[in-house]
Formats: structure tokens, sequence, C-alpha cells
């Protein structure tokens, strides 16, 4: 019997341990804060700001609309500030238009329309005249679109539309680049187990 006292008295004990903890965490009015703000709400409140002004191109006036003969658009916008030229491509060509049987078709184009050379250059050639003159030419590829985006000094602007046209009117997908690519890939893939992050 007295092994069952002991049990009522133990959890007895227990209840009204948690009982004073619990009743030490309760406050009454005095110990919250009188003001429902920090001391850094207050300066925020006193800093003033300019309305945000959005300066966006208009088609039209900042920005020029041409329709190629062959039916490509291009806007056309000019900021002269710095001696730069930058250029963006982007074709309606995602993943989004791919056949559910050919998955990646995309991701495969963007990739090796940079690096798969053209049909007056190989990708080396390529590569070296982009180097000698300091342009880039990088491409991406989302779910609706891929893009081109050329980077050039201003003064290289003919040369870096130049090789921009060829690059999208006569890629090439060398060989040598196509089976690069498909390695990559495969071996990604084999991967994937290994990292399932």
């Amino acid at each position: 019997m007295t092994g069952w006292k002991e049990g009522i008295r133990a959890r007895t004990a227990w209840a009204l341990a948690l009982a004073v903890v619990l009743a030490g965490c309760a406050t009454d009015g005095s110990l919250q804060q009188t003001s429902s703000r920090s001391p850094g709400s207050a300066l925020v409140q006193q800093m003033t700001f300019s309305a945000l002004r959005l300066d966006i191109p208009r088609v039209g006036r900042e920005v020029e609309r041409l329709v190629l003969p062959n039916g490509l658009v291009l806007y056309l916008a000019s900021d002269r500030s710095l001696p730069i030229f930058k250029a963006y491509a982007v074709f309606r060509a995602g993943s989004l238009y791919e056949d559910a049987a050919r998955p990646g078709v995309a991701q495969f184009t963007a990739s090796q329309l940079r690096a798969g050379g053209t049909a007056a250059m190989s990708s080396e050639a390529l590569n070296e005249e982009l180097e000698v003159f300091g342009i880039s030419i990088e491409s991406g590829v989302s779910s609706e679109t891929i893009s081109l985006t050329v980077n050039a000094l201003a003064k290289d602007a003919d040369q870096a539309l130049r090789l921009l046209a060829e690059i999208v009117r006569r890629p090439a997908f060398e060989g040598v680049s196509l089976d690069t690519y498909r390695g990559r890939v495969v071996e990604d893939l084999r991967r994937v187990p290994e990292n399932p992050s």
C-alpha cells in the first residue's frame, strides 16, 4: 500500500511544481510593453523617401519596333550612358513546345546554338573570334523561350551582331559538340541517385 501512496504523492508534487512554473510564466499587465513600437520603428517613421518612379520605355517612343522580312520582330532601345552594346534574341521555343516523346530538345538546342559552331565557322573559330573582340554570346532556355544574350563594347557592335546572326541563321550543331553534350547529360543522369538533392 505504501507504494501506491508514494505514487500519488509523486504525481501531486510534479503537478504542483508544474503549476508553480506556469504561474511564473504568467504576467500581469505591468510587465507588458507600454508601446507596440520598437525604437527602430520610430526611426523608420521619421525617414522620408521620394516617390518611386519607374521609367518604362514605350514602344514607338524610346523603343523602336522592326519586323524583318522573315517575320522576326526586333525591339531596339538606345542607352549611350556607357560604351557597351547589349542585345537579346528571344525565340518562342522553350520546353513547352517540345514533343512529349523527345524531352530535353529545347535545352539541347540552346546549349548547341552557342557551342556548336556555325556553317561558316567551327566552334573553335567562333570562340577565338569572340575572344579576340571580347564579345560574350550566351544561350539560355526557359519553359517558353530559347534566348541568346550578346555583350560587347559599343565599337564592336557590328561584329557582335554579325556573329549573332551567323549563330541564329546557320547553326552547325557540330558532331563533337553533340557527343560531348550527350555524354554530359548521360553522366548527369547516372549521378542522380548519388546526389538526390
